[in-house]
């Protein structure tokens, strides 16, 4: 009868079951040496699980192979498997293939074609916008941090990972894209023409006597771009009385010009401690500033929201913590974690920089202990971009006056400095 098996369709199966599982024994080893790592003794009560879930994950490719509806490519379920195993640990541990390990080199360069927006994964599918950046086609567009962009051309990204959303919306200099988002409850549509995307990093001026510095990007010229910024501030203006340092649609960057840019501003203390917590090992870092503040001390008042993500949020942690500065705004975003990139194409003899793995290894705690993971930063004076200026006529910015976040930072920045004021006759009359 149709679909019935005979005794030697029994024997061919087991042969033909055989020959795969021999097949897969070498992708067993690489599971267990690359996901798993060498197993500690304190969870040999979890081998045996781990070893069972390895052999039924053989079971199903066996089956697909002889017996799905259609022929199945077994590498790419193999990719997808890999791909899937990453992204149900966290939003920014993820399988990187060519095209997307090329993609995040290119967004740490400085340097790239697309559409000039920092995303991450959004809960309930598609991708959320993180900060768009100045001056470029997405920031010119409208779009804004906490935008969820649910199709691109039309095509659903509801099911598909960041790497794969980047890969629909980058393109050729010059070709448009359509987005669809949701900006709240509402569904809106935009077309955007790509084009390469060149992060300069700072921009500042003058605001009376208050210097103005903005950060847009932690690139690897943050740091010596600011300093730069500063000196040719008080160059024109000798006499200023403090500063603003603008994190706001900042997405963040290199954790290394984060060290570096809190360092300006700091003479001593940790900046940031970087831990992991893996039950068989409890790695720390700390951080250290040293001494020399580049302002020399003077008032600093740091405004951030919620596009100030990451390395912003080291930065304005650090600040907070030390009493080095006043943040005023809205909530940071809440990534406070380190990713490692692993060269996995080199690992199996591939060329360099084919496949890849992008994995969180530790998480970012604030000088006081604090975690921003998920949580983000409160300002210490909170300001909503609707708030009321109406008793804020003298301190309106000249260059942005709209911008009323950036009204209330120049206010604390005067404050600040008739403080400093006060307490410096003060201690004059006390030493005469």
């Amino acid at each position: 009868m149709e679909g019935r098996l005979d005794q030697g369709d029994f024997a061919r199966m087991k042969i033909l079951r055989l020959g795969v599982q021999v097949m897969l024994l070498p992708l067993v080893l690489f599971w267990i040496s690359v996901a798993w790592g060498e197993v500690s003794e304190a969870d040999d009560s979890g081998d045996d699980k781990v070893y069972q879930m390895l052999q039924i994950f053989g079971e199903v490719l066996d089956n697909l192979e002889r017996r799905y509806v259609e022929k199945v490519d077994r590498s790419g379920l193999i990719e997808e498997a890999i791909r899937g195993s990453l992204e149900s640990l966290d939003p920014h541990t993820v399988f990187l293939s060519p095209e997307s390990y090329t993609s995040l080199q290119e967004a740490t360069s400085g340097r790239f074609g697309g559409l000039g927006i920092e995303i991450d994964q959004a809960d309930g599918g598609g991708v959320v916008v993180v900060s768009p950046i100045e001056d470029t086609p997405a920031s010119k567009a409208g779009l804004e941090p906490n935008d969820v962009i649910i199709a691109v051309d039309g095509v659903s990204i509801i099911d598909k990972t960041i790497e794969e959303a980047i890969g629909l919306m980058r393109g050729e200099e010059g070709s448009s894209v359509e987005l669809t988002f949701l900006r709240g409850e509402e569904e809106r549509k935009v077309v955007i023409v790509r084009s390469v995307i060149k992060v300069r990093s700072v921009r500042s001026w003058l605001e009376g006597d208050v210097g103005y510095v903005r950060l847009l990007s932690f690139n690897s010229n943050a740091s010596s771009d600011i300093v730069e910024a500063v000196e040719s501030l008080q160059a024109e203006n000798s006499e200023l009385v403090g500063y603003i340092f603008d994190l706001r649609r900042n997405p963040g960057g290199l954790l290394a010009q984060a060290l570096k840019v809190s360092d300006l501003f700091l003479d001593h203390g940790e900046i940031v401690s970087v831990r992991s917590e893996r039950r068989d090992r409890r790695d720390a870092s700390r951080f250290q500033a040293q001494k020399g503040d580049v302002l020399g001390g003077l008032p600093l008042v740091v405004l951030i929201d919620g596009g100030s993500a990451s390395a912003s949020e080291i930065v304005a942690g650090a600040l907070k913590d030390h009493d080095r500065a006043v943040l005023v705004g809205q909530r940071s975003y809440g990534k406070g974690s380190v990713q490692d990139v692993l060269d996995l194409g080199v690992l199996v003899g591939l060329p360099a920089n084919t496949y890849g793995m992008k994995m969180t290894v530790q998480r970012y705690f604030t000088p006081s202990g604090v975690s921003i993971d998920g949580r983000g930063l409160d300002p210490d004076i909170e300001v909503f971009l609707d708030s009321d200026m109406t008793a804020l006529k003298s301190y309106v910015s000249r260059e942005r006056p709209e911008d009323v976040q950036l009204a209330y930072g120049l206010r604390e920045v005067m404050r600040l400095s008739e403080y400093d004021k006060v307490l410096r006759e003060s201690a004059s009359l006390g030493g005469g």
